[in-house]
């Protein structure tokens, strides 16, 4: 049996999986997330994984991510304790935030900003409005 949960990352769902969500899991769970990685507490994960509660993880989001992605970081050493932990697992599978990168939604993100351009120039709301009224 799985579960499948999908989420905003909000102060009420911070560490939604943390300690005592993983405690109360079947052992031998696989967490894959996708979503934000301020759901799962890096810590909290790699303990489970560690003790063998957590059987597998596969992550395309990574709590404190910020700065990871998107920028040539070959040579560098990555401050990040909770990546390299995770990367040393033979069991934990991470992606670079490219989970979102489906033809379907990269031509969504296209037009979703067209439109809100268009609706921009005519004054009317935007789809995606972003400022703070």
């Amino acid at each position: 049996m799985s579960s499948l949960c999908t989420a905003n990352a909000t102060e009420e769902n911070h560490h939604l999986i943390d300690t005592k969500a993983i405690e109360s899991m079947k052992p031998g769970v696989t967490i894959i997330n996708t979503a934000r990685g301020k759901l799962i507490d890096s810590d909290a994960l790699i303990a489970g994984l560690e003790s063998g509660k957590i059987g597998a993880a596969g992550l395309d989001v990574l709590e404190n991510e910020n700065g990871l992605y998107y920028y040539n970081r070959m040579g560098d050493v990555i401050p990040n304790p909770e990546l390299a932990a995770l990367r040393s697992m033979p069991n934990v599978i991470l992606t670079d935030h490219t989970a979102f990168y489906t033809h379907e939604d990269v031509e969504s993100m296209v037009r979703g900003v067209l439109e809100s351009a268009v609706a921009f120039e005519k004054g009317q709301p935007a789809r995606h409005d972003v400022t703070d009224l």
